[in-house]
């Protein structure tokens, strides 16, 4: 990070070095509009270190910030505390049930979906889901899917989205 940027918060100034430049590629930069072009469930096969993940988490972050709702993040996802800057939030996220509490009122619920009953009963905005090709079988059809089409009676017309990640076999 450029020293002309540093806040002279030491835990901000480490948050904010997470968000360093990427390499754009094209294929990429029609993911992250894929939502937008309505894409529900953008699908990612791509090879390991290809960027996906970090697309994809930044992507969540940025949506997080502009529209108001309940994300999740089924990956590895350690650095979301980072990448959102918590530490400038007015409430701390809640580490042991994996919630980042954003000051618009946004959430972000970082999932394992072994047990993926842990994916229902929330009127979900958007999230991903990494190594999709993991997934027990039946847990797409079972309990994601019809989660992801849970209506929000304060937004009826709204569904969900979700990044689906995965490398190809």
């Amino acid at each position: 990070m450029d020293a002309s940027l540093k806040t002279g918060n030491i835990q901000l100034d480490r948050q904010l070095e997470r968000w360093y430049p990427l390499m754009d590629h094209h294929v990429q930069l029609n993911l992250i509009t894929a939502v937008k072009r309505g894409i529900r469930f953008p699908l990612v096969p791509a090879g390991r270190r290809s960027g996906k993940t970090e697309r994809f988490k930044r992507f969540l972050v940025k949506q997080c910030n502009s529209v108001i709702g309940q994300y999740f993040a089924a990956a590895p996802t350690h650095d979301l505390l980072a990448l959102t800057l918590s530490t400038t939030h007015s409430r701390k996220p809640n580490v042991s049930e994996r919630i980042i509490y954003m000051d618009n009122g946004s959430e972000i619920h970082v999932l394992g979906l072994d047990k993926p009953q842990r994916i229902e009963g929330i009127p979900w905005t958007g999230g991903g889901i990494d190594e999709f090709a993991d997934l027990k079988p039946e847990a797409w059809e079972s309990n994601i899917y019809p989660a992801l089409n849970t209506v929000n009676p304060t937004r009826p017309e709204y569904r969900a989205w979700c990044w689906l990640l995965g490398v190809p076999d």
